[in-house]
């Protein structure tokens, strides 16, 4: 508490008014309302960054101490998920499109992401391989489990499909001297999306450097049972279009099944089965699509 009331009083806030929501706390003061959210990381130097690459959606601190952030507090206006599903594809390309950059593309570095990608496949096809075979042997499989039987083939195909377009990325970067990175948002959520006069992305805090397609994987693996991820990319390409070894890498990584943890609970377990093929069937048709058209301009 003792860290709170020094940023207060260096900023001169008086306060009348105090909500405490966990790890952020909303003040009503007499310059208006702020929200204070704990600073766990060098949150300053990525806002310099921000502002050096003329990115402005992102609330500007009002200050920053070691321990503490406050934000002018804005009310959110957006209306429903697909619109902000929309909004986040835009601010995301747009920040794709404002730090991008080269960097060179070691031999060691293709063949680590390479080895580590068949190396998690080949992983989850004994882990379904073995559980395949434990349900089978169970005289009355529950429900759960026999749905995921019945739609093995499912995981089995994506998991076909994942391996065969990482094949293809690691035979298209085979001859690339560098390779394309920007910031990263990291922690893309319809949640996370604040619109008023201007649109915001909030939650900075896991961002770093790496390939766009991280944030667009992240997002849609978060976002599938709420947004269409179909159209969401045809948006995103739109405005940052992907070089066909990122596009392999997305579709890869895309395709790939999550492990399916079974509880105690077993509409638990239905609902995790269900959402999980879900998920894959989804992806099957998003890939399909974008594939296909590929080929269809190569010919």
């Amino acid at each position: 508490m003792n860290n709170i009331r020094n940023i207060i009083d260096d900023n001169n806030l008086e306060v009348k008014k105090y909500i405490d929501n966990g790890n952020t706390k909303i003040i009503d003061t007499s310059k208006g309302k702020f929200l204070l959210k704990k600073n766990n990381t060098n949150i300053e130097e990525l806002y310099n960054y921000l502002v050096a690459k003329r990115y402005d959606n992102y609330i500007k601190p009002f200050s920053i101490n070691n321990n503490y952030i406050i934000y002018p507090f804005i009310p959110d206006f957006s209306k429903n998920n697909d619109d902000k599903g929309v909004s986040i594809i835009y601010l995301t390309s747009l920040l794709h499109n404002k730090t991008t950059f080269y960097k060179s593309f070691t031999i060691d570095e293709k063949k680590k992401i390479y080895e580590e990608k068949i190396q998690e496949l080949n992983d989850l096809n004994s882990y379904y391989d073995k559980l395949r075979i434990e349900i089978e042997e169970e005289k009355y499989p529950s429900p759960s489990k026999y749905l995921l039987l019945n739609n093995i083939t499912v995981i089995y195909n994506s998991l076909d499909n994942s391996n065969y377009f990482v094949k293809k990325w690691y035979k298209a970067v085979e001859t690339l001297e560098s390779r394309r990175l920007s910031l990263i948002h990291g922690n893309l959520d319809v949640s996370h999306l604040i619109e008023n006069s201007n649109s915001y992305l909030i939650s900075w805090d896991k961002s770093y450097f790496d390939m766009p397609i991280i944030d667009i994987y992240n997002f849609f693996k978060n976002s599938h049972k709420i947004l269409d991820i179909n159209s969401l990319l045809d948006k995103y390409l739109l405005k940052y279009p992907l070089f066909e070894d990122e596009k392999y890498l997305l579709f890869s990584k895309l395709l790939t099944p999550s492990k399916i943890d079974f509880k105690s609970q077993e509409i638990l377990n239905t609902r995790e089965v269900t959402n999980m093929l879900n998920y894959l069937n989804k992806v099957s048709t998003l890939v399909s699509k974008h594939y296909s058209k590929e080929t269809e301009h190569k010919t």
